[in-house]
């Protein structure tokens, strides 16, 4: 998982959107598994299948927190994202 640059006191929040740009490097089936981190809990979001080509596999919005509760600039600058590879 990775860390997100923390937000500057004078940007404000919305909403978080999580981008991840992937393809297969081999032959057969690649799939990946979108994870975030909140207060110490993994959640895992929904697997995808990866092409030979670059695009962006997963495109997660996030209008709140992963745990459902409203985002703030503490919460955003504490969760942390990335993915697994599954096969």
């Amino acid at each position: 998982l990775f860390e997100m640059e923390d937000l500057l006191p004078s940007e404000s929040l919305l909403g978080a959107q999580l981008l991840i740009n992937a393809r297969k490097t081999e032959e057969g089936i690649a799939t990946i598994l979108p994870l975030t981190r909140q207060d110490g809990t993994i959640r895992e979001g929904t697997e995808v299948g990866l092409g030979g080509d670059y695009t962006y596999s997963v495109r997660t919005t996030f209008g709140a927190c992963p745990d459902g509760t409203a985002w703030t600039r503490a919460k955003f600058n504490a969760i942390q994202a990335g993915y697994k590879r599954q096969q």
